[in-house]
């Protein structure tokens, strides 16, 4: 009977169900003897590979809470090389080259070496530890231990290849060591899954680039129509047409002040931007999209002649004002709605790949309202001294919006007010409102002696600075008095 029921038991289905996977997987392997063995040669129960599995630690999940000793090693090697990327200065590399003294960079490309040849080692512990492609737990299985590894090979042929007579590829090879940062991503949850999901983001953000093109052609073929050649002028400002603007002129070379020179007179668009053709436009307005320039551009189309071969200049009375809202729309629904796009394209992914946008609204709310209580906690109020002068500045702190809350929220409004009462070019009346104090201190004979009244008038002004500085430093120093030093920094900032 006992014996009956422990059959029944739920243990005893639980071993059971144990037994039959052991040998399901000692069958399976039995059948497939290259199962699961790294590189073909080492299989899991190999103690060398065992050793190398606990050495790097697993594949998966190398946050900076749960690595060990090795991974921090790996870390902190991974930081030196991002420092000898960042110390290796193209422009001081040409400069010891040119002056023999490398001393500084063999000594970065020294580090270089050390720091490649930690990272190759890692990368072999690594295969040795999970194989390579083939096995269930291959490194290459992981995308970031792909990229770790494309990045290692880069790092290799940079420090150890002979390809600086090959100037294209060791310039590419070594724009390509920026991508040493990459490797840091992996480490902290919060960036990995932004760049998860950007990647996953990406057949959107195809179709949402695909529309931005789209709405580049018609702002690209009008912008033609509207501009095309208009952009030309002559180097020469005194002249007026295409026509006149031959022969040569005399002109001062920029920061040469012995004298002119003559230089002939060209016809041709100065600016690297143009609308001569529907493949200049659309590259143009790339770059205005890029908010990168835009003005400029925008103040060239104002400048157009109204007639094919005049020279542009913005003219008083601006005939050509309203081709700036062909820019301002373009900059409302080229740049800002489609970065808007873009950005909303990547929230919208990684919602998804949260779970965050399978919630109802009210579910939604309710995360929002317990990760807002989460940010609540309550604030400690210090205890009134007991000395009197210390509780009298207590009792005037203590309140928000007290006494001495009203007092210095007068005083700060004074001294802005003051402050922005100056600017270049302000009217005469503000003047002397600003130095009518000049009236009580000085004789009548003498209030026409600009020169004296403008030096009092400074003297005080900048006295009153000082009188807010000093207001300023009594307020801290009844907070400092009331609260105590410790506390009052934080009661500062909290009031």
């Amino acid at each position: 009977m006992a014996t009956e029921e422990y059959r029944n038991s739920q243990k005893y289905k639980e071993l059971q169900q144990k037994d039959d996977d052991q040998t399901h997987t000692r069958e399976f392997i039995e059948a497939h003897p290259m199962y699961d063995r790294s590189l073909f040669l080492l299989p899991s129960n190999n103690r060398f590979r065992q050793w190398c599995r606990q050495v790097v630690g697993p594949r998966t999940g190398r946050q900076l809470v749960t690595m060990n000793r090795f991974n921090w090693l790996i870390f902190a090697c991974i930081l030196l090389s991002i420092a000898v990327v960042i110390a290796d200065d193209p422009v001081d590399r040409m400069e010891a080259m040119l002056s023999g003294n490398t001393r500084r960079q063999d000594i970065l490309h020294d580090i270089d070496h050390v720091v490649t040849v930690i990272f190759v080692v890692e990368q072999a512990l690594r295969v040795l530890a999970d194989g390579f492609l083939f096995t269930p737990t291959a490194y290459l299985r992981d995308l970031w231990n792909f990229l770790d590894l494309f990045i290692v090979l880069m790092s290799c042929v940079m420090s150890f290849a002979e390809i600086d007579h090959l100037y294209s590829v060791s310039r590419a090879v070594r724009a390509l060591s920026c991508l040493r940062v990459l490797r840091i991503v992996r480490y902290f949850d919060g960036v990995s899954a932004m760049f998860r999901a950007i990647a996953k983001a990406l057949p959107r953000m195809i179709i949402a680039m695909t529309l931005t093109a789209l709405l580049f052609w018609p702002f690209a073929i009008y912008g033609v129509n509207i501009y095309a050649g208009y952009f030309y002028l002559c180097n020469d400002h005194t002249i007026l047409a295409k026509d006149n603007c031959v022969g040569e002129f005399m002109m001062e070379p920029s920061g040469d002040e012995n004298g002119d020179i003559l230089i002939p007179r060209t016809w041709s668009n100065p600016y690297d931007y143009s609308f001569d053709t529907v493949q200049a436009a659309i590259l143009t307005l790339f770059e205005m999209a890029s908010q990168e320039g835009w003005v400029l551009v925008m103040q060239s189309g104002r400048a157009v002649p109204d007639h094919l071969g005049d020279q542009p200049f913005i003219q008083k009375n601006e005939p050509n004002r309203f081709n700036s809202f062909y820019f301002l729309l373009f900059m409302l629904i080229g740049s800002i709605v489609f970065v808007q796009i873009f950005i909303g394209v990547i929230l919208e992914t990684f919602k998804t790949w949260n779970g965050i946008s399978l919630l109802t609204v009210e579910q939604r709310r309710w995360i929002d309202l317990r990760r807002q209580l989460r940010l609540i906690k309550p604030t400690a109020t210090p205890a009134r001294p007991e000395n009197p002068i210390r509780a009298f500045c207590y009792d005037m702190v203590i309140k928000k919006k007290g006494l001495l809350w009203r007092i210095m929220t007068v005083i700060l409004v004074l001294n802005v007010c003051l402050i922005a009462s100056q600017h270049y070019g302000q009217p005469q009346v503000l003047t002397d409102i600003q130095g009518n104090i000049h009236r009580l201190v000085l004789p009548y004979q003498q209030r026409n002696r600009e020169d004296l009244v403008t030096n009092l008038r400074r003297f005080i002004i900048d006295l009153s600075y000082f009188v807010f500085l000093g207001l300023y430093t009594i307020e801290v120093a009844i907070k400092v008095c009331g609260y105590g030093f410790h506390k009052a920094s934080w009661q500062m900032v909290r009031q």
